[in-house]
């Protein structure tokens, strides 16, 4: 359990500001750049992310499970659901640190505004294993945690909820203008205690949805 608890040491987590509800894109403050913890690119950098998935296969690991009492097997089950979810909201930050980068890129080299940032859902998508067509939904999620829902991607940033119904939060509210998308965000995400109960029906999932992305703009 200690190298899973020392995982969640390393990622960032982003500051959720509910009273902002102006519309305009605020950018979001994390722990880190207060001074509360190292930069993610110091903490948590791909060469140590691989670590922890060998550490998480490894021979003491897998010993660890073999031995564990049916509580320790459920401590570990959810250590791993909000490491992953972590996971989720960290992959989000980066998709759209590097949409913002190329797009800053094509406007010093004069690209028109419409062309501006094309390829970058090919490049998320490769480098999650997914199709184009999925890379360019995966971007608008990340984009709009990001952007326009600070408390959905603090609470998936703390393992409070899944990329599932993160996911689910970002396709119901993708009509709403921005101020009513936030008011929605914090109202919903911005009680910890309230993320408990919530369920995929209140999120508005109906019975036969199997992947909510897939209803995401592209």
């Amino acid at each position: 359990m200690d190298t899973i608890e020392h995982m969640f040491e390393s990622l960032e987590v982003a500051e959720c500001f509910p009273s902002d509800l102006s519309g305009h894109h605020t950018p979001l403050v994390s722990r880190s750049a207060a001074g509360q913890s190292p930069s993610a690119a110091e903490a948590a950098s791909p060469v140590e992310v691989a670590s922890w998935s060998r550490a998480l296969a490894s021979e003491e690991s897998l010993a660890g499970i073999a031995a564990d009492s049916d509580a320790g097997l459920v401590d570990r089950l959810r250590a791993l659901e909000e490491l992953k979810a972590a996971a989720c909201a960290a992959q989000a930050r980066v998709a759209a640190a590097l949409d913002a980068s190329v797009r800053a890129d094509h406007a010093r080299a004069g690209l028109p505004a419409e062309k501006q940032g094309l390829g970058v859902g090919a490049q998320v998508a490769l480098a999650r294993r997914e199709s184009p067509a999925r890379g360019g939904r995966i971007l608008g999620f990340a984009k709009a945690l990001t952007q326009e829902m600070p408390c959905t991607l603090q609470a998936l940033s703390e393992g409070q909820i899944s990329e599932w119904r993160a996911t689910l939060l970002v396709r119901e509210t993708a009509c709403l203008s921005v101020a009513d998308r936030r008011l929605v965000d914090r109202e919903i995400a911005g009680d910890p205690a309230g993320l408990d109960g919530l369920g995929d029906a209140r999120g508005g999932c109906p019975p036969d949805c199997e992947d909510p992305e897939d209803h995401l703009p592209a």
